[in-house]
């Protein structure tokens, strides 16, 4: 059993559920610290300002604590971050109809990545999906 060193080095396309997917940069620890950082800097400063309710969709939660405001609003700008960061195409993204009936793609922007990484399924598969190469297990008689 093991874990494999040899990782992407090229953009690659990560494909996600419902016909979605998105061209990533490969990661690295460096990046993934300084983006978990910059999120953990963003979830204090949105607590600060009195928007952290708004933007978790908290209102009418009394129970959870402030430590658990910040630490899901951290979760959420990694998420942003990281897609905003890694993705340099996607596809299967659309906003309404255009004038045929056909539905419109979104074009890229960090705008529209920081919408679809709001969304609570698409930010855990894409995490998911993105860390997924850098941890596979090597089973004995498998590698």
């Amino acid at each position: 059993m093991g874990l494999r060193l040899n990782t992407k080095t090229e953009p690659y396309w990560l494909e996600l559920d419902y016909g979605v997917a998105h061209k990533v940069r490969p990661l690295s620890s460096a990046m993934t610290a300084s983006i978990r950082a910059k999120a953990d800097r963003l979830a204090k400063s949105m607590l600060e300002a009195d928007e952290a309710e708004r933007l978790a969709g908290l209102i009418d939660d009394e129970d959870l604590t402030e430590k658990e405001i910040v630490d899901g609003l951290s979760e959420m700008y990694f998420a942003i971050l990281l897609a905003q960061a890694a993705t340099i195409e996607w596809r299967g993204w659309f906003d309404g109809k255009d004038e045929s009936g056909r539905d419109k793609p979104v074009p890229l922007s960090d705008e529209a990545l920081a919408a679809a990484m709001r969304q609570p399924f698409m930010a855990r598969l894409f995490l998911g999906k993105y860390f997924m190469p850098y941890g596979e297990v090597i089973e004995e008689g498998n590698g």
